[in-house]
């Protein structure tokens, strides 16, 4: 009982993934070197508008699976159509091109006729760093990648 209610206050019902709460928990643990990624879903209002929040919530659930199956990454939803993901070590091409994989994914998940595209923020990280630095620099990437037209990932300026 204890670990079905402490799996209950770390996971998001919806998706399966960690909620902010748990994902906080596992930074305490994350390697010392990997990428912060700010990822969230783009026009997401419209959809919900268009196709009603039961559709809305099959979106968000068929990313929240998405994100579960890519085994090389921790991924959170932080709420509403905002997921933040903990990358693996590498270099900054590589996690770009880790995030334009995810990115290109998300955009080919079969979801009844609804078009989804996420934009993304990307921060590299190394020892030392701090988690609300990190997700502010990715909070404003993500930002970047909004204002550029969205579908598209961007690292801070």
């Amino acid at each position: 009982r204890a670990l079905a209610l402490r799996r209950q206050a770390s996971q998001d019902p919806l998706t399966g993934l960690l909620n902010r709460r748990g994902f906080m928990e596992r930074c305490a643990t994350a390697p010392k070197q990997g990428a912060l990624v700010v990822l969230d879903l783009d026009d997401f209002k419209q959809i919900n508008d268009r196709h009603g929040h039961e559709a809305g919530d099959r979106v968000l659930a068929a990313v929240g699976a998405y994100l579960a199956g890519q085994g090389d990454l921790v991924a959170s939803r932080f709420g509403g159509e905002e997921f933040v993901l903990l990358l693996p070590e590498g270099d900054a091409l590589a996690q770009q091109t880790r995030c334009e994989q995810i990115r290109q994914g998300i955009a080919t998940l079969p979801l009844d006729g609804i078009q989804v595209t996420a934009s993304l923020g990307l921060v590299p990280y190394a020892r030392g760093w701090h988690l609300d630095t990190l997700f502010g620099q990715a909070d404003r990437a993500l930002y970047q990648a909004k204002r550029s037209g969205k579908n598209r990932v961007c690292l801070p300026a």
